[in-house]
């Protein structure tokens, strides 16, 4: 039996990812408010979700069809497009309806993920940070190596990091071990389909799995007492992640609304935040849940039209490379 996490797995675990970060989010600046500020954490559960997932994505593709030079360009143009056009478009807005002008050599530096303090947006550090994962990937996964040899190199980059307290944005001490980890259950689903498990012991292990994660997840959210604990609050969200992983594929849980949010989600990051740090959530009732529903509304049409520009751009870009090697 192959064991592998499919679209369908994935795409929802997104689409949980997404509603984590902007129910944080809203959380955070306390539209919502909880019981516990713990809650305000749960945008660092949705991006260790992005970041795993990436990981694992990331193999798939490299064990199954290897790796080659144009891998970059691909990655960086999915990732590059939707961001560079939600991007101007903030800018423009800045300009036209706040009078704020960034000059052209800061504006170029935030289009090409280079200004670490992301004044158009601050949420989008996350760009300058997973396009540095898509280079370290490459790089190690390019050299004429064993492949376990390569996994293991991605982990000491990440303990190094981690040891060292690489800190080029305040937000990078959540994530250092998240992209690698999904490099490892990758690989290690790799290596488990060369064995014939059946499929009753494979569900005993997976509820128990289940259980083991989101009690390990109990346990070291409600430790996390100051942000400077990066390294309990990291390993929370890794089992948080795990938990929902293992649970999605017992239950064999399908939700058609959950998937189509996944299918945006990265196009849903793009644009939550910029609209609630900076131009705040419209005040278009004085009803709470009637504000959060009418945001929840913008912000969805908006990420399923910005998917659809997006997609049509790099359809395009294909052509041409396509055409280009004939």
């Amino acid at each position: 039996m192959q064991y592998e996490l499919n679209k369908g797995i994935t795409d929802q675990l997104k689409g949980i990812g997404i509603i984590f970060v902007i129910f944080g989010h809203l959380c955070l600046l306390d539209i919502i408010k909880m019981p516990s500020d713990k809650f305000d954490y749960a945008g660092v559960w949705g991006v260790t979700i992005f970041l795993i997932l990436s990981g694992y994505g990331l193999t798939q593709s490299y064990l199954k069809k290897g790796i080659h030079f144009n891998f970059l360009s691909k990655r960086f143009s999915k990732v590059a497009i939707p961001y560079v056009i939600i991007t101007i478009v903030w800018i423009v807005v800045d300009k036209i309806v706040f009078n704020i002008e960034y000059g052209s050599i800061q504006t170029l530096k935030v289009l090409l993920g280079l200004n670490f303090n992301y004044p158009v947006d601050p949420t989008m550090w996350y760009i300058t940070y997973i396009f540095m994962w898509y280079i370290v990937f490459f790089v190690i996964f390019i050299l004429p190596i064993k492949d376990i040899l390569k996994v293991l190199l991605i982990i000491s980059i990440s303990l190094i990091l981690h040891i060292t307290s690489f800190n080029v944005i305040f937000d990078w001490n959540f994530y250092v071990f998240a992209f690698p980890i999904g490099v490892v259950i990758s690989y290690g689903l790799s290596i488990m389909n060369k064995y014939d498990i059946k499929l009753k012991y494979q569900n005993m292990i997976l509820i128990l799995l289940t259980i083991i994660f989101f009690r390990l997840f109990l346990h070291y959210i409600f430790k996390v007492y100051d942000l400077t604990f990066y390294s309990l609050l990291s390993v929370s969200s890794i089992f948080l992640t795990f938990g929902l992983c293992t649970l999605l594929v017992v239950t064999k849980f399908k939700s058609k609304l959950l998937a189509f949010i996944g299918t945006i989600s990265y196009e849903l990051y793009l644009i939550e935040g910029k609209l609630l740090f900076i131009y705040g959530m419209p005040k278009v009732s004085d009803i709470l849940w009637i504000r959060i529903l009418d945001y929840t509304i913008t912000i969805l049409i908006s990420a399923y039209v910005l998917s659809k520009i997006s997609s049509h751009i790099n359809k395009l870009n294909s052509r041409k490379w396509l055409r280009s090697l004939r």
